[in-house]
């Protein structure tokens, strides 16, 4: 089937062809429709942190609040940070050792790009694992103005608003798949898929199973071993809004597949190869690769639809490597 992106209604989710990024990673589907729905390319995160960040502190601004925080390795703090800074609200951020050097520059060129007092600005560094900085952020930020990562009831809410884009964008679509941490991404995109006739997929890196050995124990438990190399989607126990929304997903589990670790690392090397100056995010390459086992029990001639969302240069080199 061919695939026409011209003249697509425009909305915040850019519609591109699997094939324009990973032309020999296609090849194995032929001329099926599958596209990237990318919201990658979104505001100052380059991430679809993008959605439900903005409007929750825009939310927040209008409570009067004057300050805003979140635990997040690159994107979230990214989206935080902007919308706070154009706000001019203060941001406090909890992160781990291993935050990407340009991610946090990138903040700090944000703040200063409102011309933002740098002491209005605070980035917390705590231990190795994603879980650790979350945990700062629980217990030493404001319950009601930290926006958490992936366990946030207001985030959820808006971030429905990407599969409304997709439909929009790309109305043939029958078919989204996107990767999962904590899953508030998926759980927002199957909670609003719920009543129309696509369905929502599932792809989880190799370790970071909390969602599908979840579902398999009907409660919410841990990942087998998340990776911190796949950055802030590296989450030991998915968020338990999430599991709330999936457990009412008819059929979610058999929707889940598990990313091919080699297959992932393809990937990040032919991106890296044809456009290394913005290289995709890890949990994004996630999504991508769960195509070789999902296309093969969705009917050819149905149009499939992929989140990318978002970038990140130092954990996607360490995949390409």
């Amino acid at each position: 089937m061919s695939i026409s992106i011209e003249g697509r209604a425009a909305t915040r989710l850019q519609v591109e062809t699997l094939a324009s990024h990973f032309p020999r990673f296609a090849r194995q589907f032929g001329d099926r429709a599958i596209v990237l729905l990318r919201a990658d390319m979104v505001g100052n995160s380059g991430a679809f942190k993008e959605y439900g960040v903005r409007e929750v502190v825009e939310e927040l601004k209008q409570q009067g609040h004057v300050s805003v925080s979140t635990s997040s390795m690159g994107s979230q703090m990214l989206a935080v940070v902007s919308a706070a800074a154009e706000h001019h609200m203060c941001a406090e951020i909890s992160a781990t050792h291993l935050l990407p050097a340009e991610k946090e520059a990138r903040a700090w060129a944000i703040w200063e790009q409102y011309g933002r007092s740098p002491d209005k600005l605070r980035i917390y560094k705590t231990g190795i694992a994603f879980e650790e900085a979350v945990v700062f952020g629980d217990q030493h930020f404001d319950p009601t103005t930290f926006i958490h990562p992936f366990n946030d009831a207001r985030l959820l809410a808006h971030r429905e608003q990407i599969f409304h884009d997709a439909i929009y964008s790309y109305p043939e679509v029958q078919h989204v798949v996107s990767p999962s941490g904590g899953a508030s991404l998926s759980a927002a995109l199957a909670r609003a898929a719920l009543d129309t006739h696509v369905l929502t997929y599932v792809s989880e890196a190799l370790g970071s199973n909390s969602l599908s050995n979840s579902l398999r124990a009907r409660e919410v438990t841990a990942a087998d071993s998340p990776n911190p190399k796949y950055g802030g989607s590296a989450v030991r126990y998915m968020g338990s809004l999430a599991f709330d929304i999936f457990s009412n997903v008819p059929n979610m589990l058999s929707r889940i597949v598990t990313a091919p670790e080699h297959t992932v690392g393809q990937l990040a090397r032919e991106y890296a190869a044809n456009e290394p100056e913005v290289p995709m995010e890890p949990t994004a390459l996630v999504a991508v690769a769960g195509l070789e086992a999902l296309a093969r029990d969705i009917p050819e001639d149905e149009p499939i639809g992929v989140i990318v969302t978002g970038h990140n240069e130092s954990y996607t080199k360490l995949l390409a490597a």
